[in-house]
């Protein structure tokens, strides 16, 4: 369309992206302009030194591929021009280009840390309460603060009649979700198809060859409106959701990225609760109210962690991780323990980890080494989808709202009449239908030694397998 060409920028991944000119205002906006600074991939450039591309390139991708798949719904006579006009189609554009505005630096690592951080405030304080939005913010409210409480944001958005709450942030944010929403967040949204096309492209590994063209032609609605795929693509999605799990296992859950993910969140941990970084709920309103946000992003918090490697005023192991990131020295893996296990099975998982906390800290005090410095990170089974295992329909009047949401964000498959449709793990003749009802469950024990000290690895790992009583899934 016309309309989403008023400007036209040359990506690496798609070719030519158009975009509008609300758009083209929006991404001129500060607030937009920010992504440049906060990288998609956290710290795994240091271990794929490609992989430094930033939520700014990302966020245009999601508008662009948002924007083919409505264009293909129009065009095949899917979807009437009536039910899906321009500016429809211009709602959910910007939603899937705003849809990442509100990420703090470093993103999920920031966004955990600071959940551990309110909790542990709380067992402190007040006892086991819960935490909530009062305290912090996650990274899609926050975006729902930026579309709300932006001068420049707010005026480009009303300005041509989309208003930022009911429009944009109910998309984002899945608050009584329109129709289209899926095309933003679901199992097979804009987003997923440029994260894994972009992090292929950027890290030089196979897994984001996601056949998207093949993918907009077998685009259909069914009869209740829901978007879904033809039978036909049903390989051609199941090749999509494969190429999702091995990504995060090659990418997102690499060792030595895992690793430094730890040390990071560990060093925000630490910066936040000496109030060095200040982003609770109330700071972050703050920031945007006075302009600081602009300014709030990875490079800012990489100086931060600099200044604080040499400040005698935080604790040896906790400058021993800061001089580790910015070093590039990773913490050493001694041993990892993988299975793919049912739901049923969930109790041995968590009988590990209970015995790897024990072995843990007397391996600690057996070699002198500070706690803070072993690390067990578990990966609390990596789903298909993200419904998981198949769910009767018969069961979903007792689901809680958060699982009825999941389970309209599946992949549908179109019967042959045209009319029903179902999600992908229900389908007899799909993968998912057996893979669903597993899910990958590993754990890794981590050591970050002192230089001098490497040689301690060794030791440490088989003293650590040897007490172990069963090590059939260690490695």
């Amino acid at each position: 369309m016309e309309a989403f060409n008023a400007k036209q920028i040359s990506d690496p991944v798609h070719g030519t992206i158009g975009l509008s000119e609300i758009e083209l205002e929006l991404v001129g906006c500060p607030a937009f302009q920010r992504l440049r600074g906060i990288k998609q991939l956290g710290l795994a450039n240091l271990v794929f030194p490609g992989a430094d591309y930033s939520r700014f390139s990302h966020s245009l991708g999601v508008c662009h591929i948002a924007g083919r798949i409505l264009s293909s719904l129009v065009q095949n006579n899917h979807v009437s021009t009536s039910e899906l006009n321009e500016h429809e189609i211009q709602k959910y554009r910007l939603a899937a280009l705003l849809h990442d505005v509100g990420h703090y630096p470093f993103s999920h690592a920031m966004e955990d840390a600071l959940k551990e951080h309110f909790a542990d405030e709380k067992l402190q304080g007040e006892g086991a309460s819960n935490v909530g939005s009062d305290d912090y913010y996650r990274h899609e409210q926050v975006g729902k603060q930026i579309l709300l409480n932006d001068q420049d944001i707010n005026r480009i958005l009303k300005k041509q009649n989309f208003d930022p709450e009911t429009d944009i942030a109910s998309v984002i944010l899945r608050e009584k979700p329109p129709q289209f929403s899926n095309l933003v967040s679901s199992d097979m949204d804009a987003d997923r198809i440029d994260y894994l096309l972009r992090t292929a492209h950027h890290t030089g590994l196979p897994y984001g060859s996601v056949d998207l063209d093949y993918l907009l032609t077998q685009i259909r609605v069914d009869s209740e409106k829901r978007v879904c795929l033809t039978a036909k693509a049903l390989r051609a999605a199941e090749h999509f959701l494969l190429c999702r799990y091995f990504d995060y296992q090659q990418v997102a859950y690499h060792k030595t990225v895992a690793g430094f993910e730890w040390l990071l969140k560990d060093s925000l941990r630490a910066l936040i609760t000496r109030g060095v970084v200040k982003c609770g709920a109330n700071d972050v309103q703050l920031m945007l109210g006075n302009g600081d946000w602009r300014f709030f992003d990875d490079s800012k918090i990489m100086g931060l962690m600099r200044d604080a490697s040499n400040d005698p005023s935080f604790a040896p192991s906790e400058r021993l991780k800061f001089s580790a990131i910015l070093d590039r020295r990773p913490p050493s893996l001694v041993a990892t323990y993988r299975c793919l296990l049912q739901s049923n099975e969930l109790s041995n998982h968590r009988n590990v980890q209970m015995l790897l906390k024990i072995r843990l800290d007397d391996c600690a005090k057996r070699y002198g080494v500070p706690r803070e410095t072993l690390h067990i990170w578990t990966q609390e089974g990596m789903a298909l989808t993200k419904i998981g295992s198949r769910i009767p329909v018969s069961q979903l009047g007792s689901a809680t709202d958060d699982q009825k949401d999941r389970y309209q964000q599946a992949v549908r498959i179109l019967s042959e009449d045209g009319k029903e449709s179902i999600p992908i793990v229900e389908s007899k003749q799909s993968l998912m239908n057996i893979l669903s009802e597993y899910a990958l469950y590993e754990i890794r024990i981590y050591v970050l030694l002192p230089k001098g000290l490497e040689t301690m690895r060794k030791v440490i790992r088989d003293d650590f397998l040897e007490k172990l009583d069963n090590t059939d899934n260690w490695f």
